[in-house]
């Protein structure tokens, strides 16, 4: 056996530290503790921060907190694929039995639909969601913006004694909601509970960031300032290096949040970035090989294959790559099917940790995190397409074994930049 192989073979062996982090105790800062341990009087709290700041830790810290004094908890993404990270997370943080029992995991427009179908407005919602797919996109965006969360708001009105209400409503990404949205969720949290919201607004991929204005979310019970996570745990220095310079170039909005370095970081030279350029019509071949090498490197250094995610801005074009990584036996992982109904049922089933290598969109990555990266782009040309760009060069997580990022990109507009990688092809 060459010892090519014999490192291919070991990649596969190797535990992914995704799996390896669902035994792990949630460790936190002084700073994120006290925003766990206390509580504001008024029982709203928000609290914003960059990129690996540990909102999300936090917000699981404080479900289990809640869920172990027996309350219930109701955790909202708009991200589906988002929850199923949660749910690893927030299990860390179990210490009664049966309290996993007290929380439930929703995606927004999916909880809207439970509330419709519970509260007696089966056949409103049908007759809302009928032909959706044959719609054009501004009636669907209306749809999902506007008249599902309003029917959901109706059926709260008319019927909520039909529905289970909250002790502790938890919202992450929360620059994803709209106003309209929060006070909607409002409807089944119980007198006296507690909500919090968590948010980045450099992360803002829809737009909606700008509407949670404070007149807005004064209007939703969350009043006076934010409370302000600042130190990036995730990102190694070398990389926090280059994405904040990215955030600078590219990220003019004054509302650009950037992580302050954390203290006794782990040495850079653990830290591999690559910048690979290529043209639209080689991407699926140049993702593949670029997939092929990070594998190349992973079982000589103890890392899992399993724990490397692929992640594009084009879909079809990740579906070309991962078909040729079928071709030589690879598998993954995937949410990227083009199919509206498909990918849905894919992003519900995505989750990280198996024998496989993962797939999935800028979008749907969000809030996730992994020591072993490669990404595609092709678009930068919106406020929206640099925000998921740099949602995407935040995943990456140090580790004490390393971790490697490397971009492909066939958009020219970004070359400049990429040639101020450490390594640039």
């Amino acid at each position: 056996m060459s010892e090519a192989t014999a490192a291919d073979l070991r990649g596969w062996l190797v535990e992914p530290d995704f799996s390896a982090e669902r035994r792990r105790p949630l460790i936190m800062d002084r700073a994120q503790r006290k925003l766990v341990e206390t509580w504001p009087e008024s029982g709203f709290r928000r609290i914003k921060g960059p990129a690996g700041s540990g909102k999300s830790l936090v917000l699981a810290a404080r479900a289990a907190k809640r869920a172990n004094e027996g309350m219930s908890v109701l955790i909202i993404t708009f991200n589906i694929t988002l929850m199923h990270y949660l749910r690893d997370m927030v299990i860390r943080g179990f210490e009664k039995k049966g309290a996993s029992r007290n929380v439930v995991y929703k995606h927004f427009h999916g909880w809207c639909k439970d509330v419709c179908i519970d509260a007696d407005k089966r056949y409103e919602y049908i007759s809302m969601m009928r032909g959706f797919l044959s719609k054009s996109k501004e009636v669907q965006d209306r749809i999902l913006n506007e008249d599902m969360p309003a029917l959901a708001a109706t059926a709260i009105r008319e019927n909520g004694h039909l529905l289970k209400h909250y002790d502790t409503i938890l919202v992450d990404e929360g620059q994803d909601f709209l106003p309209l949205w929060l006070n909607v969720v409002q409807g089944v949290l119980k007198p006296e509970g507690q909500m919090l919201l968590v948010a980045d607004a450099t992360q803002d991929l829809y737009g909606t960031a700008k509407t949670l204005t404070d007149d807005a979310m004064k209007k939703v019970k969350f009043s006076g300032p934010w409370a302000q996570l600042r130190t990036g745990y995730r990102l190694p220095p070398l990389a926090q290096e280059h994405v904040g310079r990215f955030a600078s170039e590219f990220i003019t909005d004054r509302s650009a949040d950037l992580p302050d370095p954390a203290q006794g970081v782990l040495d850079v030279e653990n830290c591999h970035m690559r910048w690979i350029a290529c043209s639209f019509r080689d991407a699926a071949e140049t993702c593949e090989r670029e997939i092929i090498e990070m594998m190349h490197h992973t079982g000589m250094n103890g890392l899992a294959n399993a724990d490397i995610t692929f992640l594009t801005d084009a879909s079809h074009v990740g579906r070309k790559a991962i078909d040729r990584l079928a071709d030589r036996g690879i598998e993954t992982m995937s949410a990227l099917d083009e199919i509206y109904d498909d990918r849905r049922r894919e992003k519900l089933k995505f989750f990280v940790g198996t024998a496989r290598l993962s797939a999935t969109t800028l979008h749907s990555f969000k809030g996730w995190e992994s020591r072993l990266l490669v990404i595609y782009l092709s678009e930068a040309d919106t406020h929206e397409k640099i925000a998921a760009i740099y949602a995407g060069l935040t995943r990456l997580k140090e580790h004490p074994l390393g971790c490697r990022l490397t971009v492909v990109s066939s958009n020219l507009a970004l070359n400049d930049y990429g040639r101020t990688w450490p390594e640039y092809g």
